[in-house]
């Protein structure tokens, strides 16, 4: 049983029922989540003096309900933002800096200005505002070869350092398995992201145990300032991600790496080129050569042959496999390519076989 108090004010705004959620005390010693429904009695004037109802316990539908709107902001595994509301902290941002460009056709600030930038979350004084990128280096590899819960608890660890390390901003989020991504407020600020990274060295860069072994990690670190022309808060996010991946492929982990033109036509350029690279076979772009073995210093005869895959495309004319393979390997068209390579090699032993009567090497 419980007596709720109305206030004179409250008591007179309620109509013909009144409906209230709180906190109470009870029983078995911890607070719980009450809803509280009532009928106003009135006296014969029509003056509210009395509300009559009944408590019912709503604690685990209110949990519940508290668990899943959690779950729609944040990953389940990290505890950090999911990429979705990441995406909607950036549109913020962008927002606060066009505001923000706005009011600087003057040399300074009026005072009530200053005041709204400050409410909104922007300083009166201009910062600027990036997305970093995070990546954990070599990450598919270690899924592969450990397993994934073994990457499952990576991700998990690499998220708590960054976490502790980035404290000074709560814009964190878990973009990819591999992939975090952090809201800067002040990108710029003297030697502040310098010592982070130093920290994120010391927390990462000690080796992880898996077994008897031991697994070296290493991050990679990429950032796209906020600009005011730039409305586009996925755009961001990507070219973030892009200056990450090349800091990945270019074995950086001791810098930030911010993203440029020059980054985003190699992206383009790699776009396109795995585009070709996957209709190739399919379009029997691909060949082999085979270049023959030869016994120079004792007998002069073939030994044997180099099998060399070759591709021709129509568009851009040929392409070097020291350009292709890699390509074919991080986009995961090369277990293709590499089934052509077995299928025209072994035709290419038979038809010798036929031809000369013996087996020769390739």
């Amino acid at each position: 049983e419980a007596m709720v108090w109305f206030d004179e004010q409250r008591l007179q705004s309620c109509n013909e029922t009144s409906e209230s959620k709180m906190r109470l005390f009870d029983k078995s010693g911890h607070y719980q989540w009450y809803i509280f429904k009532g009928i106003v009695s009135k006296d014969y004037k029509g003056i509210p003096y009395r509300v009559t109802g009944s408590f019912a316990n709503v604690h685990n539908e209110v949990l519940q309900r508290e668990r899943m709107e959690y779950l729609a902001l944040h990953d389940s595994v990290t505890g950090l933002y999911n990429q979705e509301h990441f995406l909607t902290c950036v549109e913020t941002a962008i927002r606060q800096v066009n505001q923000f460009n706005i009011s600087l056709k003057e040399d300074l600030l009026p005072l009530q200005k200053q005041a709204e930038l400050m409410k909104d979350g922007m300083p009166a004084q201009k910062k600027e505002q990036a997305v970093l990128v995070i990546g954990i280096q070599g990450y598919d590899r270690i899924a592969s070869v450990y397993g994934n819960r073994f990457a499952e608890i990576l991700t998990f660890q690499c998220g708590a350092a960054i976490h502790h390390v980035f404290d000074f901003t709560t814009q964190m989020a878990l973009l990819t398995p591999s992939q975090f991504g952090i809201l800067l407020p002040d990108a710029k600020a003297d030697g502040l992201l310098s010592r982070c990274l130093e920290k994120m060295d010391e927390m990462t860069h000690s080796s992880m145990n898996y077994g008897n072994m031991e697994i070296e990690v290493k991050l990679a670190y990429g950032a796209c300032s906020i600009k005011g022309d730039q409305m586009d808060a996925q755009l961001i996010i990507q070219q973030a991600e892009t200056a990450s991946k090349y800091a990945d492929t270019s074995d950086i982990s001791d810098r930030i790496v911010w993203h440029d033109e020059r980054m985003e036509a190699e992206r383009l350029y790699k776009g396109r080129m795995e585009a070709l690279l996957k209709k190739s076979i399919k379009n029997q772009e691909m060949f082999m050569v085979f270049q023959p073995q030869v016994d120079a210093l004792n007998t002069g005869r073939w030994v044997g042959f180099e099998a060399l895959i070759r591709w021709v495309n129509p568009e851009i004319g040929r392409v070097s496999p020291d350009e292709f393979i890699p390509l074919a390997e991080s986009s995961g068209y090369i277990q293709e390519i590499g089934r052509f390579v077995v299928e025209e090699v072994c035709h290419f032993i038979q038809q010798y076989r036929v031809k000369y009567g013996k087996n020769i090497r390739v």
